[in-house]
């Protein structure tokens, strides 16, 4: 091991971390020519505070790409390095979500997450319900269809780009502008209709994501 490899840990907090579990990981020894990414944090973006996402560190190859065989992702305690993903996780035949779904799981037993009405909890509440304020997950193809065989994101208040507008015409009868005017304005109310029906609560992403961690969250009304 590095000596780079065994700083790599120092200084983290680890309260956060499971760490009967993280011994239980395989351990990976870098090649000499190996080396770790600079800063902790893979895939972390928008997960709550201390989740092991946070703490993994890819391991690259002297030409900068993932090693073709061993550990492809770590977490460094104590100058050990415990593999988070190695290239055995990629089975021949598997699709991504299998894939994924086998790490989500391995991060899952790494985690000791905080008290739900800790600060930085409620921080990263207030984060994440601020940035998703309008996005909605349209779990039964209400509005849209699926996107990659998985629900759609939604946005409402309905944006304008997703509706119609009428284009008035000169060379078209009176007649047809009515029957446009008319059907532009049947298609939006529909849209909106089909729209608003999505927008509960259960079906709010910012809600969806917090209560993946913690199921007690009830979003503040009004």
């Amino acid at each position: 091991m590095t000596a780079r490899a065994r700083d790599d840990g120092e200084g983290s907090d680890f309260s956060t971390i499971n760490l009967e579990a993280l011994a239980k990981l395989p351990r990976a020894k870098l090649a000499p020519t190996y080396r770790l990414q600079s800063r902790p944090g893979n895939g972390c973006a928008g997960d709550p505070p201390g989740f092991p996402t946070y703490f993994t560190r890819s391991v690259y190859t002297r030409h900068g790409n993932n090693p073709r065989k061993g550990a492809e992702e770590v977490i460094s305690y104590e100058g050990v390095l415990y593999v988070t993903r190695a290239s055995t996780d990629w089975r021949p035949g598997e699709g991504w979500d299998d894939v994924y779904a086998r790490y989500e799981a391995r991060m899952r037993s790494l985690y000791k997450p905080l008290p739900f009405d800790h600060p930085r909890v409620q921080a990263w509440i207030e984060a994440t319900m601020t940035h998703m304020a309008h996005c909605y997950k349209d779990l039964d193809q209400v509005a849209e269809p699926f996107e990659h065989g998985k629900p759609a994101t939604i946005i409402y208040p309905v944006p304008d780009y997703k509706l119609r507008t009428f284009r008035d015409d000169p060379r078209f009868s009176e007649d047809w502008r009515v029957k446009e005017q008319a059907a532009v304005e049947a298609f939006n109310a529909s849209r909106r209709a089909a729209y608003a029906r999505v927008a509960s609560v259960d079906n709010h992403a910012g809600v969806r994501a917090i209560r993946r961690f913690y199921p007690e969250y009830t979003p503040p009304t009004g």
